[in-house]
């Protein structure tokens, strides 16, 4: 299966610089036939951020963002996995965050189903019934002490030797 891009991304990295004979994005600054050194990496990546005055983000943490806003445009969980290369729904749903304000709405909705619930069937306290009384005088049963081994003691432990002689 080849990767998804989408048309802006394919148009950003078509209009990117290219070197020539080289098979990478971003290749090594001296030779350029090499994958850019995971420092080299990091360092041009805190550098981009800090010249943007955007707070500090791993390249990971995008991964994460991406993920959340798949799942809540409506995409189907399959079609997310395939975006995002997940093979499984639980990975996926690792990278899937919550966010407060569709938590907030939900918990809105919630109340105001409620409140409609609850003015619409008043309920005085004429209508809740009393406790029945149990006039028997009988005290309720208690548990039979357990038969036969007693899981609650580790096999082998100092407790289980001395009871069971």
């Amino acid at each position: 299966m080849s990767k998804s891009m989408s048309e802006e991304a394919y148009r950003l990295l078509s209009s990117a610089t290219h070197y020539e004979n080289s098979p990478y994005v971003c290749p090594s600054i001296f030779n350029r036939k090499q994958p850019l050194t995971r420092n080299s990496y990091y360092t041009a990546w805190r550098r981009i951020l800090d010249r943007a005055g955007v707070p500090p983000v791993g390249t990971h943490e995008i991964r994460h963002r991406s993920a959340t806003d798949i799942a809540n445009s409506g995409i189907p969980v399959k079609v997310g996995m395939a975006l995002t290369a997940h093979k499984t729904v639980t990975m996926f749903m690792r990278y899937v965050h919550t966010e407060d304000d569709p938590v907030r709405a939900a918990a809105e909705l919630v109340a105001n189903r409620r409140k409609t619930v609850v003015e619409s069937h008043p309920i005085s306290p004429n209508d809740i019934p009393e406790p029945i009384a149990d006039t028997s005088g009988a005290t309720p049963p208690s548990l039979p002490p357990p038969q036969g081994e007693n899981r609650s003691t580790p096999p082998g432990s100092k407790r289980a030797a001395s009871t069971s002689t």
